[in-house]
């Protein structure tokens, strides 16, 4: 198993999120979070379960595995993922980390629904929940060569405490914005370039940025550049702003 923090977590607690790519070879992971975990596939193929509950994922899939619950990841061969912790202002801590090899392609440990998780009487959803990878769901005809899709909420929906998930597209084109929350932007295929607080600067697959909330930012795709965007909460659901799309 690697990993690498890109926003890496605070022992004091963080309000906003917590960003890694991390990838699983042959082997499987377990965890118990106090907060939300989210994990987008960029390779492979990754099994994921958390209360009884079994998913798989492939590329550009997204699981949730909510707060407060024992999540286990395994992948038989390979998977490569962007994982994505929510809010825990207060820094508690995660426990339960069980880490071992698979010694084939055909070895799946199996989870016991009937074993005791903690936080069992958390109401709600208990269960992996999943999105899977489709078309683009948030595109309109006057932006063409700005494609996107909100997997875990969209960000008209008024407040949101949780981070919203994204994937994103620019093709000979550019974006400007402003957000009332932070944003952040992972680059998985392309080139991307970020203008913002009179900084310019040019990302490719595997780079990332984040910008603070309430300012200005301008994205750009001179042939094209495919992202994961990651919003910050937003608790008071205040608007975005300055919005102008130019087709390059």
């Amino acid at each position: 198993m690697g990993t690498r923090q890109i926003v890496p977590i605070r022992k004091d607690g963080w309000g906003n999120y917590s960003i890694s790519e991390w990838d699983l070879k042959a082997a499987s992971w377990q965890d118990f979070h106090p907060h939300s975990e989210y994990n987008m596939v960029l390779e492979g193929e990754l099994f994921v379960a958390a209360g009884g509950d079994v998913k798989v994922l492939q590329p550009g899939d997204v699981a949730r595995v909510p707060a407060g619950r024992m999540g286990r990841y395994w992948a038989p061969v390979y998977a490569r993922m962007i994982g994505v912790y929510g809010p825990n202002p207060a820094g508690d801590a995660s426990t339960g980390f069980e880490y071992w090899p698979l010694d084939s392609d055909l070895e799946i440990h199996p989870v016991d629904p009937t074993a005791e998780d903690p936080l069992e009487h958390l109401p709600g959803f208990t269960g992996v929940e999943t999105w899977p990878d489709g078309p683009n769901l948030h595109q309109r005809p006057e932006w063409e060569r700005n494609r996107g899709r909100f997997i875990t909420n969209s960000p008209q929906s008024g407040s949101w405490n949780d981070p919203i998930l994204s994937t994103w597209e620019l093709e000979r084109a550019a974006w400007t914005d402003r957000h009332p929350h932070t944003e952040f932007n992972f680059v998985v295929a392309g080139e991307l370039i970020v203008e913002a607080a009179g900084e310019r600067v040019v990302l490719h697959a595997g780079d990332s940025i984040e910008i603070a909330g309430g300012q200005l930012a301008r994205y750009s795709a001179p042939k094209f550049a495919r992202m994961v965007g990651v919003y910050g909460p937003n608790p008071h659901g205040l608007a975005s702003t300055d919005f102008q799309y130019e087709s390059i």
